[in-house]
């Protein structure tokens, strides 16, 4: 196998899904044509291994992470699955929006609904901003022209889109950066982080 397929064993410290649950929504994806490739393996019995393509990280973990309610415990997890999930994709963008004024967390998250993204919430001066990396092949005023729709269809101001390439030899020192750790963890403005994808 290569490095970009995983088995359900690798993931189960990251999810409050069982094995047996993993391995149902993996053969649920394996019978769709949109999927099929980006699965391996299985077959009846403890030796039927699945394997599946990290990208599939957040479609298999669906039902944990659309739990409205969630324990401290089960964020914890979603939030150490996002980091993971971090480190395993590339990235096309990362960038920043500052809203003039405090906004819901949610409808900051919801900006990225159109995108593959990891998100970071830090609040500074009684304000709320998002930090994210995101996918996409669209152009980078293309991207921010759908952030500002986004954000004029809520009446909601904002100060600055920033967006530029994802630097991929500072994955690491961009992810410290955002959740203050090592040099930056003098910082105590982090509030939230995970995932958003465009699920099916």
């Amino acid at each position: 196998m290569t490095n970009d397929f995983l088995n359900v064993n690798e993931i189960i410290e990251y999810t409050t899904l069982s094995h047996k649950q993993i391995r149902n929504n993996l053969n649920s994806l394996k019978t769709s044509s949109r999927f099929s490739n980006l699965i391996k393996g299985g077959g009846k019995g403890k030796g039927g291994q699945l394997w599946f393509h990290y990208s599939l990280i957040p479609h298999i973990t669906l039902r944990q992470r659309r739990r409205v309610k969630k324990e401290h415990s089960t964020k914890l997890k979603v939030r150490k699955l996002s980091e993971y999930y971090y480190s395993k994709m590339t990235w096309n963008y990362f960038g920043f929006i500052h809203p003039n004024r405090d906004t819901d967390i949610i409808d900051l998250v919801t900006s990225l609904n159109d995108f593959n993204s990891f998100y970071v919430i830090h609040r500074q001066q009684e304000v709320n901003h998002i930090h994210f990396t995101i996918q996409s092949v669209l152009k980078n005023e293309e991207i921010k022209d759908i952030f500002k729709t986004y954000f004029k269809t809520k009446n909601i101001s904002i100060d600055k889109v920033f967006l530029t390439g994802f630097e991929s030899g500072f994955k690491d020192d961009t992810i410290n950066y955002l959740l203050r750790r090592g040099i930056h963890s003098s910082k105590n403005d982090l509030i939230d982080w995970g995932l958003v994808t465009t699920l099916f």
